[in-house]
């Protein structure tokens, strides 16, 4: 499935080490999500091992703040 991401997303994730994998049909790179609360951030299942500029551990819990990763969770729902 060809997703979709706003320009705007695509511009705010100026960070991404990846290269956008997740947009060339690679959604084994997407961290599941365990929760939303909003369109800002996703809750991460499980911290992945690989680095990412975008994690944020506060407390318990890891959260991404990747515009584009969050974009294709509440288009998507993936």
């Amino acid at each position: 499935m060809k997703m979709e991401i706003s320009e705007y997303a695509l511009l705010a994730t100026s960070r991404c080490k990846k290269d956008f994998s997740c947009l060339r049909g690679k959604k084994e790179c997407l961290c599941k999500v365990a929760d939303s609360n909003g369109h800002k951030t996703v809750l991460i299942k499980d911290r992945p091992t690989i680095p990412c500029s975008y994690l944020l551990q506060l407390g318990a819990g890891t959260y991404c703040l990747c515009p584009t990763r969050n974009e294709i969770y509440h288009t998507y729902r993936i």
